[in-house]
């Protein structure tokens, strides 16, 4: 998957860790190798990290590919309203919290409803459109 921002960059200031410890650790989690592992068997790699920090890491880290698929999604659906501009994109691109990507897509949010309640309340009377709404974001 293609990121908006630098997974080391974002996981390095979250966890306070070297930045050459935290691309070794992030490329050993994406190659499948456990908590354990590394702690035990990468330390030269890690900065000699422990479980539990190494686990912080990977729950950062976790955090971060939530945030980006969230950015996609968000992008998307702006995109498909004819809403999105080069500085909403970028806003939503450069963001590194999920409450303030999901506080600058709210006003997004309404209006994907507000159409398709308007649109049901409407089909009501006619009896021949569904609506589906997202209800997971």
């Amino acid at each position: 998957m293609e990121y908006y921002i630098d997974p080391v960059t974002f996981v390095t200031q979250k966890s306070g860790f070297e930045s050459r410890y935290i691309k070794n650790l992030l490329g050993l989690l994406d190659e499948g190798a456990t908590i354990t592992f590394i702690s035990r068997y990468r330390k030269e790699m890690t900065g000699s990290m422990d479980e539990v920090q190494v686990g912080q890491v990977r729950e950062i880290y976790e955090q971060f590919k939530e945030l980006e698929k969230r950015k996609k999604t968000v992008l998307e659906s702006i995109e498909q309203q004819e809403k999105l501009t080069p500085e909403l994109r970028k806003q939503i691109e450069h963001c590194t919290d999920l409450r303030e990507l999901e506080d600058i897509y709210l006003p997004y949010q309404y209006m994907v409803f507000f159409s398709c309640a308007t649109i049901e309340g409407k089909s009501e009377r006619i009896g021949t459109f569904g609506c589906h709404i997202d209800e997971t974001g």
